[in-house]
């Protein structure tokens, strides 16, 4: 009995704690990209990704095999943050781009640039209405 009454007291102090941290936004982007090589269209793995604070802090969100060059999806970031981080910076959007493992003469992998942030939408709906569009990225194109 008196375990299930430190159980009980517990569960009701966790969810009365659980009210007073803001909650996490979630953020929407859609991205489309027709992907080639010295013109030609490719099979090519791309990854979803979310900038860390430097390159080997990156997230990758979502990992999409395309046929035929052609990249449409729209990806979700929740976020992983730490307490502080979700209390002060709980509306940042995060920085999304779409890495491509694939050597056309540019090295191994090829990163695109940001999608801009006024095309980070907080629900799937808007994000999925206003795509950013990358139009034909040639790998063959060393940035």
């Amino acid at each position: 009995m008196q375990s299930l009454t430190v159980v009980l007291l517990l569960a009701v102090v966790a969810s009365c704690y659980s009210h007073l941290l803001p909650r996490q936004k979630t953020f929407f982007a859609r991205a489309i990209a027709t992907f080639t090589c010295k013109n030609a269209l490719i099979k090519v793995p791309i990854e979803f990704m979310k900038a860390g604070k430097d390159k080997n802090s990156h997230e990758s969100l979502e990992k999409v095999t395309v046929r035929f060059g052609t990249f449409d999806a729209v990806v979700h970031d929740g976020g992983r943050k730490q307490l502080l981080q979700k209390i002060f910076f709980q509306d940042k959007k995060p920085d999304l781009f779409l890495r491509v493992t694939y050597d056309c003469g540019c090295g191994k992998v090829y990163d695109t640039n940001f999608i801009p942030s006024n095309y980070v939408k907080q629900s799937e709906a808007e994000a999925s209405a206003k795509p950013f569009n990358y139009g034909v990225v040639d790998l063959s194109k060393c940035k």
